[in-house]
């Protein structure tokens, strides 16, 4: 037994009547509405993975530098070695999995603060002799700081990374890590070799900050 309903057409016209087949009671089944399907919620997981290794690289290389100060130099250098590898590998994850967000462009140059910072004050905490080039490199990074912090209450600038902070940025994490490394194995030659290359790295990011002044001023 069927079921005979006159439908209408679209703007009300009349159409030919539909006939519903005969269907059981016992084949009718509930459908969820609203819930995300596995594959979306997957997907999603998957697009959060670049900022979760910004976020996590940032407590890592934090927590690197707390314990620098109880004199542990070999767990402080692993931890913020692994910080400076995750600034090549969330970038790069990001553009691999098309996860590239307006988030992860504002958290990006955060985590690269504190990372900076942490192996600055690991540094300078395990090697007296690097003192000098830490503390020329963190005043630049004050002084980003201090920037960023006075762009939030003026007009949007265009502040994106650059060039030449990206080289900078590798310059100094390398730098520190190396000479870290040398000093917490007693290897002079490394620690100089690394001490060597945070010094070179003053003049790329003075030269870098003066850059992103110049793009801030001239966006207000």
């Amino acid at each position: 037994m069927s079921a005979e309903f006159p439908l209408q057409g679209y703007r009300g016209t009349p159409t030919t009547p539909w006939h519903a087949p005969n269907v059981g009671a016992a084949t009718l089944r509930a459908v969820p509405t609203g819930a995300p399907s596995p594959q979306r919620s997957q997907s999603q997981i998957v697009r959060w993975a670049p900022n979760a290794i910004t976020v996590g690289r940032a407590v890592l290389a934090a927590y690197g530098a707390r314990v620098a100060r109880r004199k542990q130099a070999s767990l402080a250098i692993v931890l913020i070695a692994a910080g400076a590898i995750g600034d090549a590998a969330d970038g790069w994850l990001a553009r691999r999995l098309g996860a590239t967000s307006a988030l992860g462009a504002r958290l990006d140059p955060v985590a690269d603060r504190v990372v900076i910072a942490a192996a600055l004050l690991t540094l300078w905490e395990l090697d007296p002799t690097s003192r000098l080039p830490v503390a020329l490199l963190s005043m630049r990074e004050a002084a980003l700081t201090a920037g960023a912090a006075l762009a939030i209450t003026k007009p949007p600038a265009e502040t994106g990374v650059t060039s030449l902070g990206k080289l900078s940025t590798l310059m100094v994490l390398s730098g520190a890590v190396t000479a870290g490394i040398g000093a917490a194995a007693g290897r002079s030659a490394l620690r100089r070799t690394g001490t060597v290359a945070l010094t070179a790295a003053i003049i790329p990011s003075y030269a870098s900050l003066l850059q992103y002044r110049s793009r801030m001023r001239r966006s207000w």
